[in-house]
C-alpha cells in the first residue's frame, strides 16, 4: 500500500478560490464559452498537468494567489516526482456529484499500474460562470472520498 502523499509535509493540499476561465484568451477569436465547455477545457488541462506530475504549474494556473510559497509547492513536486516515478498514464472521474444551486464535487483518479493519485474538485456555476472553490489531492482514496 502506498504511504498517504506528502505525510510529512501536507496531508491534503488544498487550493481554494480558482476559477475557471469561461471566456477565451483574448486575441483568440472564440466566443465566450458555456459553463461545460470550460469545465472541459479546464479538466483536460488538469489531467494534462497531473498526468505529466506538474503539480507546481497546476497550483499555479487554478489559483495563482494561492499562499503557499513556490518552494513549498517545488518541494511537493519533487516528493510527487519520487513517490511516482512515472507520468500517469491512466485519469477518470471515480465519483461526481451534481448537488443543489450550482454545486458540483468529482473525485478523479490518476494511475500507472497500481499507483494511484487522487484529486478533489469541488465547483460552484452561477451566471453561466464556473469556480473551481477547491482542489485537494492524496494517494489516499478514503481521505478525499470521505468529503462526499
Amino acid at each position: 500500500m502506498i504511504r498517504p502523499f506528502l505525510a510529512s509535509l501536507l496531508v491534503i493540499g488544498t487550493i481554494a478560490g480558482a476559477q475557471a476561465q469561461t471566456t477565451a484568451p483574448s486575441g483568440s477569436g472564440s466566443a465566450e464559452l458555456t459553463p461545460r465547455e470550460a469545465y472541459q477545457r479546464g479538466r483536460a488541462l488538469l489531467d494534462q498537468l497531473i498526468m505529466e506530475r506538474k503539480i507546481v504549474e497546476a497550483v499555479t494556473i487554478f489559483d495563482p494567489n494561492e499562499a503557499m510559497s513556490r518552494e513549498n509547492l517545488a518541494v511537493i513536486e519533487a516528493d510527487l516526482r519520487t513517490r511516482y516515478t512515472e507520468d500517469f498514464e491512466h485519469a477518470a472521474v471515480v465519483r461526481s456529484e451534481l448537488m443543489r444551486n450550482g454545486f458540483r464535487q468529482e473525485l478523479i483518479a490518476y494511475w500507472t499500474g497500481n499507483q494511484y493519485l487522487y484529486v478533489y474538485l469541488l465547483m460552484h456555476t452561477f451566471e453561466n460562470r464556473t469556480q473551481l472553490l477547491n482542489f485537494a489531492y492524496n494517494s489516499s482514496f478514503e481521505e478525499l472520498n470521505g468529503r462526499f
